[in-house]
């Protein structure tokens, strides 16, 4: 379910920016995850949704990102030899400072803020770009935790 949660959100995306299409989950060589036994030079982050038209990246956050929504998995312990809660929110951070550093505007968008109505959802998604965009920001939505 989530990942058709998050594919929804990337098409209203690309429909706002009125661009032709996305990457999905694609890696940028700057954004790497920590290093582990078997990669000691870690590996490039994926990001939800890449918009290489708008320099923009969709990063669609569901209860596992803000809650306890998979608490029974977050206290696995990673090839990094944290907890996974951990690494994710750890990873999160990294995609908010390390994209806007270079100069890629980060669009957040957390599950509960959509309605599943399109018409609401795009009206939603339309503003936040606008915001984004309109700023000349570089961020959109970042947690205040």
């Amino acid at each position: 379910m989530p990942r058709k949660q998050e594919r929804y959100c990337a098409g209203l995306a690309r429909n706002a920016l009125q661009c032709a299409g996305y990457l999905e989950n694609h890696r940028f060589d700057f954004l790497g995850g920590n290093p582990t036994p078997r990669r000691p030079n870690g590996t490039a982050l994926p990001v939800d949704a890449y918009y290489p038209d708008a320099n923009l990246v969709l990063e669609f956050r569901e209860g596992q990102h803000y809650g306890d929504r998979f608490a029974f998995r977050d206290s696995r312990i990673t090839a990094t030899g944290e907890t996974r809660k951990q690494q994710r929110q750890k990873y999160d951070k990294k995609r908010e400072d390390i994209l806007p550093a270079n100069g890629i505007r980060l669009l957040i968008v957390y599950d509960y803020q959509l309605s599943g109505g399109y018409d609401k959802d795009i009206r939603f998604i339309k503003e936040a770009i606008k915001e984004l965009m309109g700023n000349n920001s570089l961020i959109y939505n970042r947690p205040t935790k």
